[in-house]
């Protein structure tokens, strides 16, 4: 694989474990509005398509009462028009954006994503993404939206069923776009796959195709 330079890397989920893994290999330098919340590839594209006007409707986010949390600190709110279209339940896991002081930190990172976006020098948008929240459908998509962007590139690794061997392969490519296959022995587990062989090899791959410009 071609290590590719960057002025910034990031990602747009499917969960956490992205913004983990680009945080351990060294590429994160800010965090968006996909870092720290579920989604998957098809509720990005939406976001992207409407400049995050639903993702920021107030009147769609639902705060969960604690009672009902299966998890005493998480699940802490649902996004009610995703909710229904994806069936993704406490799309914000780590905070309550009900909260004045979270959702001013949720435009802000929508703020920093939009300038991504606009930015003039090369830019990488990652994706660590199970086969349900992610394919060669939403790559399409995602790369058709993005067609009229040349500084913006996609990195989208779909993580496989286990197996005994780690490693990588191209599905898909796009000019500068790249969907690939990742085959771990472990499966991924909320910020991190279970066997810690499997984190490492993840962290190295991201090196691999991304270096930072200094």
């Amino acid at each position: 694989m071609t290590t590719r330079l960057y002025q910034s890397v990031v990602s747009i989920g499917s969960q956490c474990a992205t913004s983990v893994m680009l945080q351990n290999a060294d590429l994160k330098r800010f965090s968006g509005p996909f870092d720290w919340i579920f989604s998957n590839l098809r509720m990005v594209c939406d976001c992207i398509e409407d400049d995050f006007a639903t993702f920021l409707d107030p009147s769609q986010i639902i705060a969960i009462p604690p009672e009902t949390r299966t998890m005493a600190d998480a699940q802490f709110a649902h996004h009610d028009h995703y909710r229904r279209r994806y069936n993704i339940h406490a799309i914000f896991n780590h905070s309550d954006p009900t909260l004045p002081e979270v959702y001013a930190y949720l435009q802000r990172c929508v703020a920093r994503f939009r300038a991504l976006l606009a930015a003039d020098r090369p830019q990488l948008l990652v994706a660590l993404s199970r086969r349900d929240q992610g394919g060669s459908y939403a790559f399409n998509r995602l790369c058709d939206l993005l067609k009229t962007k040349p500084n913006i590139e996609i990195c989208v690794l779909i993580v496989r069923e286990t197996g005994e061997h780690r490693s990588i392969d191209l599905w898909e490519e796009r000019g500068p776009n790249r969907l690939f296959n990742l085959h771990c022995t472990s499966p991924l587990a909320g910020i991190h796959f279970e066997a810690a062989e499997d984190n490492h090899f993840v962290v190295e791959t991201l090196r691999s195709l991304a270096q930072i410009e200094e």
